[in-house]
């Protein structure tokens, strides 16, 4: 089992190179390799194909591939030899592996934190990859790592019995490196210096970096927004600077106005000259269809903003209620619907790069009344109920609207003269 980061050479050095060579060495070698997806699948067959019909492969090995195998994904050689390309999506296959490889089983975040999916990979070990194994057979894995309970965590937490051998190759060298670097190295500095890669850890943020680049998954909600990345503006500032903002609001319904329901968020986000994010205005309450139109547009009349984007699972009739209400009013605007792409927790967790670079401001208090005619601060609420609870808090909602901004065809405004302001406190 191979971890490595994101962008090093692990397919060519494992689904190719490796494969070719494993080939050459044993001429009646049986593999199968296995990806996340078609394209790569027929990516890496080619290219192994490509070797073993080379000339420096011919010369020191000198099997061949039959004529008659054409298929990317599928070849024999005439030494008996045989080659297989599978994706971890499909179904079983027939064929036994004295090599199976399996390359970066997940093919992005969204995937890895689908506790389906992850299931589905789970399934699909245990009833394809490992049925296809002799008792001689070799077993590779290449894995960025994702998650704490990805193919690699599940087989070295619930598989020990397999016994594992494990090379973990993190970017940035670490004590007792495996490979004999000083601390603090890079894995591959003709490719990506040290510089560089402090600067990819400032891009991706604290969670992505541990675990995609360091191989050390940390499970969602483990300390991922940290007190110490909130910043906050004063209202002397916002006085002076809102206005000039490229303004948006994104509207993220309750599905019932229930006790027990989710709220319905409304936020109002201002893109400054530089470059951070403000909240601006913010809405968090249960409210009926009604109530949610009337309130988008009273926003809409105070800030108007570039464009509205309305979370459109379930909730197309809104939409169409919320024009109806602008024709009455003689007052209208667009409304974008917003697709949701993933898990909620995968969307919530874009926001942390930019939280952690003090790209997002907040102000220091927002007191708004409800609809039961209760008083509440909703930084205070936004910060205590949901960014330092989540993923376990009971309520979600506020952050899933906020992160519905990366969602829309936002821009900032250009402008020669950039001012930030100061943080003036941290919120206790």
């Amino acid at each position: 089992m191979i971890f490595a980061p994101p962008q090093h050479g692990k397919s060519y050095l494992v689904s190719k190179l490796f494969i070719a060579w494993a080939l050459g060495k044993i001429p009646d070698l049986k593999v199968i390799s296995a990806s996340y997806g078609d394209d790569l699948v027929q990516q890496n067959g080619q290219a192994v194909r490509n070797f073993v019909s080379g000339p420096i492969h011919q010369s020191i090995f000198g099997n061949r591939i039959e004529q008659s195998t054409r298929a990317k994904d599928y070849f024999l050689t005439n030494t008996g030899g045989q080659y297989l390309g599978v994706t971890i999506r499909g179904g079983g296959t027939g064929f036994p592996s004295r090599l199976f490889v399996i390359d970066d089983p997940f093919k992005s975040r969204a995937e890895a934190e689908s506790e389906a999916f992850r299931n589905h990979v789970k399934d699909w070990y245990r009833s394809v990859c490992y049925t296809r194994l002799a008792e001689d057979s070799i077993l590779v894995i290449m894995h960025t790592r994702w998650h704490a309970d990805d193919l690699a965590g599940w087989l070295l937490s619930e598989h020990k019995h397999e016994n594992w051998e494990l090379i973990s190759l993190p970017a940035i060298a670490e004590s007792d490196d495996i490979m004999s670097r000083l601390e603090g190295e890079a894995l591959v500095p003709e490719r990506f210096s040290v510089e560089s890669l402090n600067q990819k850890r400032l891009t991706v943020g604290s969670r992505d970096w541990v675990s995609l680049y360091q191989q050390r998954p940390i499970e969602a909600g483990g300390n991922i927004f940290k007190q110490e990345w909130l910043r906050f503006y004063d209202e002397a500032y916002m006085r002076k600077s809102a206005m000039a903002m490229n303004r948006y609001i994104i509207v993220d319904p309750a599905r019932t106005q229930k006790k027990e329901s989710d709220y319905t968020a409304m936020v109002v986000i201002g893109l400054n000259l530089d470059g951070n994010y403000y909240l601006l205005d913010a809405v968090y309450d249960r409210l009926t269809l009604k109530q949610r139109a009337e309130t988008l547009i009273d926003l809409h009349r105070k800030w108007m903003p570039l464009q509205v984007g309305y979370k459109k699972t379930g909730h197309e009739q809104d939409i169409e209620y919320i024009s109806e209400a602008q024709n009455r009013q003689n007052y209208r605007f667009a409304v974008i619907p917003l697709s949701e792409h993933g898990a909620k927790n995968a969307r919530i967790e874009r926001l942390a790069p930019d939280f952690e670079n003090s790209k997002w401001w907040l102000p220091s208090t927002m007191w708004k009344t409800n609809s039961e005619g209760i008083a509440k601060d909703l930084i205070e609420q936004l910060i205590n109920e949901e960014y330092k609870a989540f993923p376990a808090g009971r309520h979600d909602d506020f952050l899933d609207c906020i992160s519905g901004i990366k969602d829309m065809n936002t821009r900032f405004p250009m402008l020669n003269t950039i001012t930030r302001p100061k943080s003036k406190f941290f919120y206790a």
